[in-house]
């Protein structure tokens, strides 16, 4: 069974509705469908990691373009791709190429970077165990996505909760978390950021040295 409502009775009741949706409603206006509200599917068996992509600023277009086609080489690692996006990054959207895409916008592009990447935990859900963070304007190579994607099974055996990654024996990026961090990151102050939570979560991080 599915159930109709009008879309000014979905308007006035929306916080309600979204709360106790367990079904597909249809939306009408005027007599005619318009919108269908369904309930994520929770798929609490995925172990791939999500990734997150922080795009909010406009970039060069070599650089994106590399950094685009590296994501979408290494899309099958991951669960999902969430691009947050402001309004001027828009139009790169349409070059991600994961099955399961989902963009949020942001209108705090200047502020500190983990604002941004609040907005992109957000999209997370129960079956999301681990996730990482790249940012649009530092192409990361496929074989780095699959190096550090494949060190999750490490982490979960050594119980780590933070991956990250070392170059030339300095830290670098792309970062990995758990999801038990997500309340730690939404909680953060922007002017303390992630460094402030890697400084006092050293003995729960797994480095991983980079070769290519």
């Amino acid at each position: 069974m599915k159930k109709v409502i009008n879309i000014t009775t979905a308007k006035h009741n929306l916080l309600k509705i979204i709360t106790g949706l367990k079904e597909d409603i249809i939306i009408t206006r005027d007599y005619q469908p318009v919108a269908v509200l369904s309930p994520v599917a929770r798929n609490t068996t995925q172990k791939k990691p999500t990734l997150i992509v922080l795009g909010a600023k406009r970039c060069a277009p070599p650089v994106r373009t590399e950094s685009i086609k590296a994501i979408n080489e290494a899309a099958k690692l991951f669960s999902k791709t969430i691009v947050v996006y402001s309004r001027e990054t828009e139009s790169y959207l349409n070059k991600f190429k994961h099955q399961n895409l989902l963009a949020i916008e942001t209108e705090k592009k200047n502020h500190p970077i983990v604002t941004s990447l609040k907005a992109g935990i957000a999209c997370l859900d129960e079956s999301d165990l681990f996730f990482m963070f790249a940012f649009l304007n530092k192409p990361i190579k496929a074989a780095v996505f699959q190096r550090l994607t494949a060190a999750i099974s490490e982490a979960g055996k050594k119980e780590k909760g933070i991956i990250i990654p070392v170059a030339g024996g300095k830290p670098s990026h792309p970062l990995i978390f758990s999801v038990k961090y997500k309340a730690n990151i939404i909680k953060i102050r922007k002017e303390l950021g992630i460094p402030h939570i890697i400084k006092r979560h050293q003995e729960d991080i797994l480095y991983v040295e980079l070769d290519v």
